[in-house]
């Protein structure tokens, strides 16, 4: 299986370990792979995974894509940041400071420009990178502010997380697959089960 990188500090091994803990799965064993969404499709169509975890991609007929995975999008700042005091934290405070964004090609950078986009705002892009953990050590050290996915990995820098008061914003993730096409008992069995279980870990 491939995955984003947000999914890589819970999401997938709770689930591996779930799905390995039935009885009649535990001599299955796994490959795993982390990639941008733009990279686990091309190798999905490839053949080289049999799932992928990952942002929504139009225009994929021959991929089933099932939703798995919410996440709030949250603005994280250094420690004692200016923001942390402000009463309502609304997306265009991220006007007045420099950001640091998911790198364009990747599902969240693609999802940031559009809410961007949407909303009419052309924040200072510092710096661009393809996950939470380069941006969170960028943010620490006070090297700007980011908007991004409220994944386990930030809990883990010192940093400041806050909710905006104007907008509710989330990202969805995916499991991915390749529809009409000959899966060993292995790989539906696991489909199956993140489809029952998955979106609940």
């Amino acid at each position: 299986i491939g995955y984003v990188f947000p999914l890589a500090k819970s999401y997938i091994p709770r689930l591996v370990r779930s799905f390995l803990n039935q009885q009649e799965n535990h001599e299955i064993t796994f490959s795993l792979s982390q990639e941008i969404t733009k990279n686990l499709i091309a190798d999905l169509k490839n053949e080289k995974y049999d799932v992928v975890f990952g942002s929504l991609v139009a225009d994929e007929p021959e991929i089933e894509f099932v939703p798995v995975v919410n996440q709030e999008m949250v603005i994280i700042t250094p420690p004692e940041h200016p923001l942390k005091y402000k009463k309502k934290l609304v997306l265009e405070d991220l006007l007045d400071y420099p950001v640091i964004g998911y790198d364009k090609t990747s599902g969240l950078g693609r999802f940031t420009n559009s809410i961007y986009k949407q909303n009419h705002i052309k924040p200072s892009i510092a710096f661009e990178s393809s996950d939470e953990n380069a941006i969170a050590s960028l943010v620490a050290e006070d090297f700007g502010i980011a908007l991004v996915a409220d994944v386990a990995i930030l809990d883990h820098f010192k940093l400041e997380k806050l909710h905006l008061s104007d907008v509710t914003l989330h990202h969805t993730v995916y499991l991915a697959y390749l529809r009409g096409h000959y899966q060993v008992p292995a790989v539906r069995n696991f489909i199956s089960f993140i489809k029952k279980e998955g979106t609940s870990l």
